[in-house]
């Protein structure tokens, strides 16, 4: 290859780099520009925040539908065991257990409208 061949290819390889720079930049300007571009990344900020505030309500939620759950089985447990011999405490007992199943649904509802 003679040596004027081998100039003429490294400056159209020249030429070339400097045309895609110049490409690079003016993307660059237009996307640091870019009213729509930021305003999309305060939408996708405000709706991750949006979204970890109802994560965090939701994991509220199922905390307090396993405490009623954990409420009612333990009352069950001890209204069926037979220790309890007082009327009273077994009418009690078994409104109680009515009284957290009603809960549980009203939690398990509200849950599913979140």
């Amino acid at each position: 290859m003679s040596t004027g061949r081998a100039l003429y290819q490294i400056q159209k390889i020249e030429l070339t780099i400097i045309e895609h720079s110049k490409r690079i930049k003016a993307i660059n300007v237009q996307l640091q520009d870019d009213a729509e571009l930021k305003q999309a990344q305060a939408d996708c900020e405000s709706a991750e925040a949006a979204l970890k505030e109802i994560a965090r309500r939701i994991k509220d939620r199922e905390a307090q539908i396993e405490a009623v759950a954990s409420k009612r089985q333990a009352t069950e447990t001890r209204l069926y065991s037979g220790t309890v011999g007082n009327p009273k405490e077994l009418q009690d007992m078994q409104m109680e257990i009515e009284s957290l199943t009603r809960r549980r649904a009203d939690l398990d509802e509200a849950l599913l409208l979140m």
